[in-house]
């Protein structure tokens, strides 16, 4: 089930979420809340590995009273348990400070540390932390400089009991003055070092900011100080973001400003050793557009993948962005290439933004992010799902509360297979903005029919769990056409509720009007209906579309069945889609294509591209058996038949 955070009850702000998932497959998130004194606090929920709390939710404080604690983050241990750091306002009169709390695999806590940079009235802010091979951890921060102007990067390593390994902090600057370094990132490498980069100003150097890339050793160390920019000259290089290789090298990735004023994503690879290998330039359309914000993943072949928002090189209104990814392979090849869209269409009309993305334990990867809705609906969250070969084998749609918007996502893999996705949404009753959780396993989204359903065959009616390969079912444009694959999946009660948008839809006898269905049928939320009508062909031209079950919700008798526990999907794959017939019903069949391999595990998958092999062609566009609208479009006319108490058949 979708799980909902809040850290007051009431009109408060939840905030900033972060995730982390522990060795046993539970999770712990993090976050930042408004409270009744107007300050804010962190609060921490932790789960097991089925979304059960482990413990009561917990808040956190670096100083007592209406102070502000914000921007949370979270590592977990390998004994089970976890960090969280944060900065915290003080009350002695010490400015803003970094606050950092380790718990055991119980939730207890275990140790309490407070940092500051130089000391004094500064602000140390924007903590990054990360766990080490030994189990210790190690966090950095950007804090005021000792001139009181500027800033300069700190770090603190701790050992796996939460005791520092040092004295002091380590000081990183660029060497170059009086300028401000700040927006840190960390992440651990195998040997048990660590890599830190960081925007630092260049001062009289006059190159805008730069990435500061320095690398330590397992004992705190540098080993390594590299300077990276995009383009020589006057430009700023900011938002790097890093990741390491199977290797034990690391690829940096960031956005920088061209010379054409623009801005153009760079990627820079280094050996285990830290010495710089080969350089890429990202741009989601060739020309003077804007590319920014990127994101990346390391993959299990040695590869990596990187995400970034860019403007489309058509649009011609206010600045939207598509999503754009890249997949290469270990030895820096592009082996996908992709434009996402949350809604596809006109890009002058939505917008995609905050990409994130993780790679998954089978060597895919997923990549997830806010975008503006067909239904006049604010943002919603969108997910892509791609195996290893960067084949899309799932997609979803998150909305919390539906006319809200739903923002800020972040995403995780779990250890077992599948991922967790929080973000913030707005809610409609009464409690502002919260957290939301979903869990998601290796299941695309299900286009099927559940066991017991009645399909009509040469031979009458056969349940669909016992069709098989060759037999003939009726189809209302070409008579009798053969099976050539029927799949299964089932869905226990930890999928249904962990995934509620793989609940299934029941569409009680006549509902659709003329005496249809005949029985009730159960089917998958995104299972296509036909809808025959006046309604239709006055909007579409057409007497028939194709319709979601889950929008036909709005028709009296069609609703999502919460009393069921556990279910069976059966996906009936023909040569053609086809208008098929379930309990008297015209639907359909599988579509093949990108929708087929989505729906099914990675054995059918294969099966499907040895019997329809052109959907491997790059063209390749499946043909449905009817128009299918777009989403606003069926909202639309499924309103007007219930409006005006008009049947769909």
């Amino acid at each position: 089930m979708l799980i909902r955070l809040s850290g007051v009850t009431g009109f408060f702000e939840d905030l900033e979420p972060q995730i982390t998932v522990l060795p046993d497959g539970g999770y712990v998130v993090v976050w930042q809340g408004q409270t009744p004194d107007q300050g804010w606090d962190v609060f921490v929920q932790h789960f097991d590995a089925f979304g059960k709390e482990v413990a009561p939710m917990q808040t956190l404080q670096g100083a007592t009273g209406a102070l502000d604690d914000t921007v949370p983050q979270v590592t977990a241990l390998p004994d089970g348990g976890y960090v969280v750091t944060w900065q915290g306002a003080t009350a002695d009169n010490q400015g803003v400070d970094i606050f950092v709390q380790q718990f055991d695999a119980a939730g207890n806590q275990v140790s309490d540390f407070r940092m500051q940079g130089v000391g004094g009235n500064q602000n140390d802010v924007t903590p990054q932390i990360t766990t080490l091979a030994d189990g210790g951890y190690v966090i950095t921060w950007s804090g005021s400089g000792t001139s009181g102007a500027g800033s300069e990067i700190f770090i603190r390593q701790f050992d796996a009991d939460g005791n520092p390994v040092n004295a002091a902090n380590t000081r990183l600057n660029t060497g170059l003055g009086n300028v401000p370094d700040n927006s840190p990132q960390i992440t651990a490498l195998p040997d048990g070092g660590y890599v830190v980069i960081w925007t630092g100003g260049t001062g009289s150097l006059n190159q805008g900011g730069d990435i500061m890339v320095r690398q330590f050793d397992a004992a705190g160390n540098q080993i390594t100080n590299t300077m990276l920019r995009g383009e020589s000259g006057n430009f700023v290089d900011t938002q790097s973001q890093i990741a390491v290789l199977a290797d034990g090298g690391y690829v940096v990735a960031w956005q920088g400003q061209t010379t054409s004023q623009s801005n153009d994503v760079f990627l820079q690879r280094f050996d285990a050793a830290g010495n710089q290998l080969s350089r890429t330039t990202l741009q989601g359309q060739p020309g003077n557009f804007t590319d920014t914000a990127p994101k990346i993943t390391a993959l299990a072949d040695g590869g990596y993948a990187v995400v970034w928002e860019g403007r489309d090189s058509n649009q011609t209104g206010p600045i939207r962005n598509d999503i754009y990814l890249r997949q290469f392979d270990a030895a820096g090849n592009v082996v996908v290439s992709e434009r996402l869209q949350g809604v596809p269409g006109d890009p002058d009309s939505f917008n995609d933004q905050r990409a994130q993305i993780a790679a998954l334990v089978d060597g895919g990867y997923v990549v997830v992010w806010q975008g503006d809705t067909d239904d006049g609906e604010g943002f919603d969250i969108f997910t892509r799902q791609y195996d290893a070969d960067g084949t899309l084998v799932a997609e979803n749609r998150l909305a919390a509360f539906g006319a809200v918007v739903d923002t800020r996502p972040d995403i995780i893999p779990l250890p077992g297979g599948g991922y967790l996705v929080v973000w913030e949404g707005g809610t409609l009753d009464g409690q502002r903005r919260d957290i939301f959780i979903n869990r998601f396993n290796a299941l695309g989204e299900p286009v099927c029919f559940t066991r017991g359903t009645l399909i009509e065959t040469a031979s009458g009616p056969v349940p669909v769990e016992r069709l098989a390969a060759g037999d003939m079912l009726r189809t209302l444009d070409h008579g009798f056409r053969p099976v050539r694959l029927v799949c299964r999946t089932a869905c226990d009660s930890i999928d249904l509720r962990l995934r509620p948008a793989i609940r299934p839809v029941r569409i009680t006898a006549g509902a659709l009007g003329n005496g249809l269905p005949q029985r009730d049928l159960l089917v998958s939320p995104q299972h296509r209906m036909l809808v025959s009508s006046r309604i239709a062909e006055r909007m579409f031209g057409t007497t028939e579309v194709l319709i979601p079950a889950i929008r036909l919700t709005a028709l009296p008798g069609v609703f999502i069945d919460e009393s069921v526990t556990e279910v069976e999907y059966f996906h009936v794959l023909l040569d053609e889609h086809q208008v098929i017939f379930a309990e008297g019903a015209p639907s359909e069949s599988l579509l093949t294509g990108p929708q087929a391999l989505r729906a099914v595990g990675a054995a059918a998958r294969e099966e499907i591209r040895a019997l329809f092999p052109q959907i491997a062609e790059a063209e390749y566009a499946p043909i449905p058996a009817r128009p299918v609208p777009l989403g606003r479009q069926q909202k639309k006319l499924v309103e007007r038949h219930s409006r005006n108490r008009r049947p769909v058949l």
